[in-house]
């Protein structure tokens, strides 16, 4: 180009290079554009708008202006678009099914979704990327009323009858690679001697109920904290050296043995895999496909939780305070399509623009239920499964495609404590002028020196914003650290005194 903000002719080779199609209205055909072009184009959205003389490219879909992310969002067109980028952030954090593989991938960590479903209702982008091989949320059936006063705010109720039948069950798998190789270097060993290899110590029978013959441990098998690792035996000082499990319950799900070096059929690099089971618990959190994310509050028993005329129990209550602040129609039409889609067992079309004021998405739909029987506003009777009596106003109810989101409360927040002063050593709260030392294997407290006795302690993460609040206001926090038996001996010691 000649002139304007960018004199000269720019041809961009590099790999990776942002470009997409377009359609070119002089020749009809498909022509790629890139960045700095695209600033100086008329582009059409659909032929209806096109003006002669102004407009000289067309777009070849009418989602084209949204990314691949943006494509799955239900009736996009329906949402304000701050609620649309939330779900594209979302929808990438969101356990599903990642890959098909994952029995024979090393990868660091992986959450995955036990029991994935097919949306009833998703955009023709969804099956364009083959998308139901790759799930990543359950179908929901979603009532939106306040009820029992658990369920204010962003908090929603999850039916415990749905949750133990697997509903939002996942699983993290979790891949540690050990390199024995990596040990020799650091002792400065001869690299082309094997001095340290996997072994079981055959004196030690407890062994035996963790580790296989090689040192590592059986697949299969529940590692809790304390138990046996691995085992490595060096071939210099004849001796085992068992490493001890540190972490959360879990299920060793595999491990693999690398190519043996020098030649001699010792294995000196192993990664284990472990599979960690995160059923949903109060804190987790869950989101809708239009950007309203819920944190489960409560495990409500199903016979305490309102139910229709056809008993269907709800599996989440929603608070319907939650809807007009936030302005996500495109929510309330996935409620009402999944309610028709379930009724005649077929599946609904949510692309965006598709639905006009001519032929309201509200009109179809409702139509759609007058035929199965249903309100035609999806609203429902429901009675109450405290007392059974009826609700006094028709309850909006129906199904939405729910995801997991990967941040849930079993992940903890470490912190070291001084077990002398009680400081918490942490870099974000510095009380008792303790730093954490990076360059250490542990951090070290200034006041009472480096040799004082320093404890790793698994705190939840909100204790981290409790500590900041009250420094802010001048209270210093200690903890008080006590062993199980000295509690017991001394019944003062305790915190519950």
């Amino acid at each position: 180009m000649y002139g304007g903000q960018y004199p000269g002719l720019f041809l961009v080779t590099s790999v990776g290079r942002m470009m997409r199609p377009v359609i070119n209205l002089q020749t009809y055909t498909i022509e790629y554009i890139g960045t700095l072009e695209q600033l100086y184009l008329n582009v059409a959205v659909t032929p209806e708008y096109i003006e002669q003389g102004v407009h000289t490219h067309l777009e070849v879909d009418k989602t084209s202006i949204f990314s691949n992310v943006g494509k799955f969002v239900p009736f996009s067109d329906c949402n304000p678009n701050p609620r649309n980028m939330y779900q594209c952030q979302m929808g990438k954090q969101a356990m599903g099914t990642p890959f098909h593989n994952w029995r024979s991938q090393t990868t660091g960590k992986v959450y995955r979704l036990q029991y994935p479903q097919v949306p009833l209702v998703r955009n023709s982008h969804y099956d364009d990327m083959n998308m139901e091989d790759f799930c990543m949320g359950f179908n929901a059936v979603v009532a939106i009323v306040s009820y029992t006063g658990y369920d204010m705010e962003d908090a929603m109720v999850l039916n415990k009858c749905s949750m133990e039948r697997g509903l939002g069950h996942g699983q993290i798998y979790k891949t540690e690679f050990v390199d024995l190789t990596l040990l020799q270097e650091r002792l400065k060993v001869n690299p082309n001697e094997v001095i340290h290899v996997f072994r079981r110590n055959p004196d030690i029978l407890q062994q035996k109920l963790f580790l296989d013959s090689n040192g590592l441990p059986y697949p299969g098998t529940q590692l809790t904290d304390g138990d046996p690792y691995y085992c490595v035996y060096d071939l210099r000082q004849r001796s085992f050296n068992v490493t001890i499990y540190k972490g959360e319950d879990c299920v060793v799900d595999k491990y693999s043995i690398m190519a043996a070096t020098l030649n001699t059929g010792e294995c000196q690099r192993v990664s284990i895999t472990l599979r960690i089971k995160r059923n949903p618990s109060i804190g987790d959190k869950f989101a809708s496909r239009s950007g309203q994310k819920g944190i489960m509050s409560r495990l409500y028993p199903a016979e305490d939780l309102p139910f229709s005329e056809r008993g269907i129990i709800p599996d989440i209550i929603f608070n319907p305070h939650g809807i007009p602040s936030r302005m996500t129609a495109g929510k309330l039409l996935e409620l009402v399509a999944g309610k028709s889609a379930a009724e005649f067992g077929k599946s609904f079309d949510s692309t965006p623009f598709e639905f006009s004021d001519e032929n309201p998405a509200v009109d179809y739909f409702g139509k759609i239920l007058e035929k199965g029987g249903f309100n035609y506003y999806g609203e429902d009777v429901l009675y109450s499964g405290i007392d059974g009596r009826m609700l006094e106003v028709e309850i909006f109810e129906g199904i939405i495609y729910y995801q997991r989101l990967r941040h849930m409360t079993a992940d903890k927040w470490q912190e070291w404590v001084c077990e002398k002063c009680g400081g918490i050593l942490s870099p974000s709260v510095s009380l008792s002028g303790g730093t954490r030392f990076y360059g250490k294997k542990q951090p070290a407290c200034v006041l009472c020196g480096p040799d004082a006795s320093v404890r790793q302690l698994h705190l939840p993460y909100s204790f981290k914003y409790l500590v900041a609040e009250l420094a802010s206001v001048g209270i210093k926090t200690n903890l008080g650290l006590h062993s199980a038996d000295d509690i017991i001996s001394e019944p003062s010691l305790s915190p519950y005194s």
